[in-house]
């Protein structure tokens, strides 16, 4: 956001209250796929062909938006293909579904039969679509690269710097730092992911945590999984694979979130439950 109000010629000044780049960020699975978390074919259905369409497309600009973005720089982004898997015949046949919508709306998309899948990935599923567009990317990394070229447009950066209160009963914005420091300006833009929960007037958010595992290196010769495609699940929740250089992250496992205390003392049994619905990919003698 800073990024671009910036390249706009606004006057902006960015606040964080952690480390730049820490919180949901760094935590990011870094996954850049132009789905949504609802499929095509119900989307079309809840908001019309048109729209539905429209939201699956900017999912394949931003992808090349962020491409643009990291060349020339040690983002770490790699244009990947990306794989939706039914693991049952049930999902398989919504799946088909989806298929259908995404190659009517234009998506460069091919559908893999069990056999397909098995053959070419090595994964014990009913069906699978291939996206060609997909990517990663280190979000920590993007992250940093876009302030720094923000602060040579002028833009003042401020971590470790809490927002106390803010004040909007002058047609001027007034944000007030547990520091005692304070900012005016015309407008704000609240970019606090999961924690919008804490300024929003309505109970209109449900936070879950989610879970993820990194193996110890691998040979990729190990794997018919050539194209280190993204990975994951027609389900919900769903699960999720990718490679990090000769390493597969793999995740999932969503619950309902409480509070961190709760959170944790699940790690050892949701990295349990992880380890087994790996099985979907047959890699021998992978630790985690």
């Amino acid at each position: 956001m800073a990024d671009s109000l910036s390249q706009a010629g606004l006057n902006v000044v960015l606040l964080d209250r952690r480390h730049l780049g820490r919180g949901s960020t760094a935590a990011s699975t870094a996954l850049l796929q132009y789905d949504i978390d609802t499929p095509l074919h119900q989307l079309r259905e809840t908001f019309g062909k048109a729209k539905a369409d429209r939201a699956y497309q900017l999912g394949i600009e931003a992808i090349e938006a962020i491409e643009q973005i990291s060349r020339g720089t040690s983002n770490g982004f790699h244009r990947r293909p990306s794989l939706y898997v039914a693991r049952d015949e049930a999902a398989a046949v919504s799946l088909k579904e989806e298929f259908d919508a995404r190659r009517d709306a234009g998506l460069a998309v091919e559908w893999l039969a069990a056999e397909a899948v098995r053959e070419e990935y090595g994964f014990d599923v009913c069906a699978a679509i291939r996206s060609a567009v997909a990517g990663e990317v280190d979000p920590f990394r993007l992250t940093q690269t876009l302030l720094s070229r923000s602060m040579e447009r002028g833009v003042q950066i401020f971590d470790r710097t809490e927002v106390a209160e803010i004040d909007e009963s002058d047609g001027v914005v007034t944000v007030r730092c547990e520091s005692g420091h304070f900012v005016r300006a015309r407008w704000i833009v609240h970019a606090t992911g999961y924690e919008a929960v804490e300024t929003l007037p309505r109970r209109i958010v449900s936070l879950h945590s989610t879970f993820a595992m990194i193996s110890e290196p691998i040979r990729s010769s190990v794997l018919t999984w050539w194209d280190q495609a993204l990975v994951w699940e027609y389900a919900d929740p769903y699960h999720y694979a990718r490679w990090v250089d000769d390493r597969i992250v793999y995740g999932g496992g969503d619950v309902s979130f409480r509070n961190a205390a709760a959170r944790d003392r699940l790690i050892e049994k949701k990295t349990a439950e992880l380890q087994a619905a790996f099985g979907i990919i047959s890699v021998p003698k992978v630790h985690f």
